[in-house]
């Protein structure tokens, strides 16, 4: 069976082919976004993210023949899907979350959408699995709260703030938050704004696009923030005008945790998806059965469909990541999309195997 890795970086890849990972692989590694290439060094870059996943793959369908990927930007996974179409590849595990792209409800305005990607493999006969995502404790969704109206929303009753890992950051670190809301995702005319807060109340970033109900005018704010001092941080969102929205929603991209979260509405993309042929995949530790990691994405979905689709075991021992070092949804997708090779495997028609 032919199981894909799609990931965002496999550094030491090739020092463990032959043990852990196959002795032969066929890879689509970009050299730079738009730039695909087969020359495996270009895959093995930026993390060991990939490569642990892979191993986890493989310690559940050993047999399996691999293929991987490290695109750059939603449309190099476009390009990417369908060039393991075109290989035959039958399982394609994705452990990676991009930036929203539409509302929520797994479908999106836009051509290169992660979210068209999936439609693409699935029409394509592959099953992809997908990490729901470790934003479970970094997510905020609720209704519209101003009641003192001053313009700023309230997280809780009387706090308009959100402070980001309700602690100290580490000068060094870099943190996205990532906010929308109800509204039109090709003509948005609610106007909200996002800022990011130091500990002294100062201002240190913000997000203030113009909705306006305007052409491609969407409904959300991002802030990509380098932190420069060790310090807290408090993110805050304005009411600039327009109609109230039914919900906003807010996330620390990267799971760094908020002070205020509702671990519900926290899929990540394109694990919201709502094709039937992805598996969204939550995380469990394998020692603690039957209970989900803090961490782990919960639904519903902003449109009530329940997500995720399955649970997997996580914190197993990795080469990639030491003895049970390696914890989250990512190691949870491929112990199931290796099933899904297994169960594949031992389906097939007699004549083809």
């Amino acid at each position: 069976v032919k199981v894909g890795v799609i990931d965002v970086g496999f550094e030491g890849y090739g020092n463990l082919m032959g043990d852990e990972l196959p002795d032969s692989v066929t890879a689509r590694c970009y050299a730079s976004a738009g730039n695909p290439t087969d020359n495996l060094a270009n895959c093995q870059t930026a993390t060991v993210h990939g490569t642990g996943v892979a191993e986890a793959v493989m310690d559940i369908a050993p047999g399996a023949q691999m293929y991987i990927a490290n695109p750059f930007t939603p449309a190099d996974l476009l390009e990417t899907v369908n060039w393991m179409v075109a290989n035959g590849v039958q399982v394609i595990n994705h452990s990676v979350g991009w930036y929203w792209s539409g509302p929520g409800d797994g479908t999106s305005p836009y051509y290169d959408s992660p979210l068209v990607s999936v439609d693409v493999a699935v029409a394509g006969g592959i099953l992809w699995a997908n990490a729901a995502g470790n934003e479970g404790e970094s997510t905020w969704t609720s209704g519209f709260s101003d009641t003192d109206g001053d313009n700023w929303i309230e997280f809780a009753p009387n706090d308009e703030t959100n402070i980001i890992a309700n602690q100290a950051l580490p000068a060094g670190l870099s943190v996205t938050v990532l906010v929308r809301w109800d509204d039109s995702w090709d003509a948005a005319d609610t106007d909200l704004d996002v800022s990011l807060f130091n500990g002294n109340g100062d201002v240190v970033a913000s997000s203030t696009l113009t909705q306006n109900g305007g052409q491609f005018d969407t409904p959300m704010e991002v802030i990509q923030y380098n932190i420069p001092t060790t310090d807290a941080y408090f993110v805050a969102v304005s009411y600039v005008g327009g109609p109230i929205p039914n919900h906003i929603e807010v996330q620390e991209f990267n799971g760094y945790g908020l002070e205020h979260y509702t671990d519900s509405y926290s899929i990540g993309e394109p694990a919201d998806s709502s094709n039937p042929g992805m598996l969204t995949v939550g995380a469990m530790n394998w020692a603690t059965v039957g209970t989900i990691e803090d961490f782990s994405s919960r639904g519903p979905t902003i449109d009530n469909r329940t997500k995720p689709d399955i649970v997997g075991a996580d914190r197993g021992d990795s080469v990639s990541y030491g003895y049970s070092g390696f914890s989250g949804t990512s190691q949870a997708s491929p112990h199931v999309a290796g099933l899904a090779a297994l169960d594949m495997a031992a389906n097939k028609p007699a004549e083809a195997r």
